[in-house]
């Protein structure tokens, strides 16, 4: 090879390496991205294309809404290339008070230079400028609206009590009931049932989800001013978060509540 021909090729060498080594720190994908309905139990992931830099600043990352709201309570994590934000999930029927609402157009917004809050990552690049990155959610009325994707359990049922076990309370205590797995609100339509020891007639009670999480929740069972020992029967809708059903020995329960 001749001397031209090498300092051609050494210097084209070079410039690669030097190209290598100036790629521009960007994002490269994110969820909803490809223009698919966001799920409102998803994680919101970006991911880009060398790893974050942490501490993140929570200010260096917001949601925005189509109405120029800006989204509280999303818990932002870092795991290498990929900056995750995870959502609090409804309680209503309607899907409206989780942090994502139905049917509707967000940004991730993600601060950049000249920010002093700007993304960097371990490789010493920066975010050059804003960035905002639209996605959509999936309608109410979507079955996959609530997928559950990522839940440690694939059944709902009863935390901490076999199947058959008596479920005790204390006087005017309210009747909560702890789930491993989360619910889909939109099945707590209806109303769950109490026999009282000795009766015939069945009481109606009607249900309000307190707390819901991909691996666990808690159902308070309206019962007023109820007390003794009853049979407690919750609706054979009731389905965990994407479509898992009830565990059949955690929806006929046998409850005790005692008298003031």
């Amino acid at each position: 090879m001749g001397l031209l021909s090498t300092m051609a090729l050494t210097g084209l060498l070079s410039g690669c390496q030097e190209q290598e080594a100036i790629e521009a720190f960007t994002v490269v994908a994110w969820s909803g991205g490809d223009g698919a309905a966001v799920p409102l139990d998803q994680e919101l992931v970006i991911e880009f294309n060398q790893p974050v830099h942490q501490p993140l600043r929570q200010s260096s990352v917001r949601l925005v809404d189509e109405f120029g709201h800006v989204v509280e309570g999303m818990q932002a994590n870092v795991v290498g290339s990929w900056l995750r934000l995870k959502p609090q999930l409804p309680l209503s029927a309607s899907l409206q008070d989780g942090s994502l609402h139905p049917d509707r157009r967000y940004e991730i917004r993600l601060h950049g230079l000249p920010r002093l809050g700007a993304i960097t990552s371990t490789e010493g690049g920066v975010l050059a400028g804003e960035m905002a990155l639209p996605f959509r959610t999936a309608a109410a009325k979507d079955p996959a609206a609530l997928l559950g994707s990522g839940a440690e359990f694939l059944e709902l049922a009863l935390d901490g009590a076999q199947p058959g076990e008596r479920l005790a309370f204390a006087a005017s205590a309210p009747l909560i009931l702890h789930f491993r797995g989360g619910l889909d609100p939109r099945s707590l339509t209806g109303v769950a049932t109490l026999r009282s020891q000795g009766k015939q007639e069945e009481m109606p009670c009607s249900l309000r989800l307190l707390s819901n999480n991909l691996d666990s929740a808690q159902l308070e069972v309206m019962v007023g001013a109820w007390t003794g020992w009853g049979v407690l029967t919750l609706p054979a809708e009731m389905e965990g978060l994407g479509g898992w059903p009830l565990q059949e020995g955690s929806r006929v329960l046998r409850v005790h509540r005692a008298s003031p």
